[in-house]
């Protein structure tokens, strides 16, 4: 059985009240929409290299964005994960933004597949043997009132802790962290990334969990997490502070490089409850199966869009 505990400490509660602050300037600044884009896209593919890296993975963030930006048709394992990871996040802030419903045991499950579609056998056996464990977190995160925040830290510094973790490679519990940001949008609507600080040194982010079992408690971990948080909001919030001073917002076709028939289905997409699949773009557009997959792709690979469904069902929305 599980035991949740902790102290709430005067560094804690300082450290909550700083990310609060934080979290309020970042969502009142006025930021222009592609610098909001700009910024959504570079934490995603800072979750997507910390999630490698806390896994052992030995790449540079310069190789990742590379591949984020332009899938190889080949993909190395490494590449398979990162792409399966970004899906993952998608599937977050596409499903999971502002949605107050509880967190269920098949909505880890579900993520647990897309994050790693290729060893299902492992996970499912992993989560049918941490089933209880998985129960008894859920139900503290749908009881409790607690700061997002701190929410997110008990259930990372948890789940890191049952034999799931084996299984999953160490995915599951920052995905979780990612949904329960989306939850209360304490994400700063995608701008927000908390892995940056763990990779920064990963043998403190490690020493910090195994505190958790030497002292069987979660203070030292929580102090830790709710630091870098704190660090995390800080260094969001310094970012849109040097880019409003840049007085210059630029256009999709100067951040991203896009060409004319891309910036048509962007525009095509703005009405809320639009979508686009392959054989609309090709109609629209007068272009082949081929080329019209290839703009539709670019597009979610920026995460200017979202994918929704698979294989001939799949369509895109603005994201």
């Amino acid at each position: 059985m599980i035991a949740i505990s902790y102290t709430l400490t005067p560094t804690i509660q300082d450290y909550l009240l700083e990310i609060d602050r934080y979290h309020r300037n970042i969502l009142l600044a006025p930021t222009p929409i592609m610098t909001e884009q700009r910024l959504r896209w570079l934490a995603t593919s800072n979750r997507v290299y910390g999630s490698l890296r806390l896994r052992g993975t030995v790449i540079t963030a310069s190789q990742l964005r590379t591949l984020l930006l332009n899938p190889v048709k080949h993909p190395a394992p490494w590449e398979k994960e990162a792409i399966a990871y970004k899906n993952a996040l998608d599937v977050i802030r596409a499903d999971w933004t502002a949605n107050l419903k509880p967190l269920q045991a098949s909505h880890i499950g579900a993520l647990s597949l897309i994050s790693l579609p290729n060893k299902t056998k492992q996970i499912m056996g992993s989560l049918k043997e941490s089933q209880s464990d998985i129960k008894q977190l859920l139900a503290y995160a749908g009881s409790q009132k607690d700061h997002p925040l701190l929410l997110a830290g008990v259930m990372y510094g948890q789940l890191m802790q049952t034999e799931i973790r084996s299984a999953l490679q160490g995915i599951l519990p920052p995905l979780i962290v990612s949904v329960i940001l989306a939850k209360y949008g304490y994400d700063c609507r995608g701008m927000l990334a908390l892995e940056p600080q763990w990779t920064a040194s990963i043998e403190a982010h490690d020493k910090a969990i195994k505190s958790i079992s030497i002292h069987s408690n979660l203070t030292a971990w929580l102090e830790y997490f709710i630091a870098s948080a704190r660090a995390s909001y800080e260094a969001l919030y310094t970012r849109l502070q040097e880019d409003s001073q840049l007085g210059h917002a630029p256009s999709f076709a100067e951040t991203w490089n896009l060409n004319q028939r891309e910036e048509n289905i962007l525009h095509f997409l703005e009405n809320p409850t639009a979508k686009i699949t392959n054989k609309v773009a090709q109609r629209l557009f007068r272009v082949s199966q081929i080329t019209a997959s290839r703009d539709l792709s670019h597009l979610a690979s920026l995460g200017l869009l979202l994918v929704h469904g698979k294989g001939r069902s799949v369509y895109y929305t603005k994201a």
